[in-house]
């Protein structure tokens, strides 16, 4: 009977022990995941970011001419319309962006 006892008490032991380790683990692992997570957040922005100014700079380095053409003639155009532009095309870089992320 003894013995039932101590074995009882040493498996609760062992549990109690079982629990703790679980819990410094997911402890530690939550705080370490959470630093990966905001480091590969800030990684994939700074990517983004580094592409949209790749994308951005190669009309001024392929066609420098023609940029100047297009920037004499974008003045001639109303605020309005430009603002208009400037809108859709916020708005598709959004859906584009919510689509890829909830497909990829």
């Amino acid at each position: 009977m003894k013995n039932k006892q101590v074995k009882v008490k040493v498996e609760a032991e062992q549990r109690k022990d079982r629990s703790r380790l679980r819990f410094r683990l997911r402890k530690a692992f939550s705080l370490t995941s959470a630093c990966l997570l905001w480091g590969g957040v800030m990684a994939y922005f700074l990517s983004v970011l580094g592409l949209v100014l790749v994308i951005e700079g190669l009309p001024y380095f392929a066609f420098p001419a023609r940029v100047k053409e297009w920037a004499l003639t974008l003045q001639e155009i109303p605020e309005r319309p430009l603002r208009v532009m400037g809108l859709v095309s916020m708005l598709a870089g959004l859906l584009l962006v919510y689509i890829s992320r909830r497909v990829f």
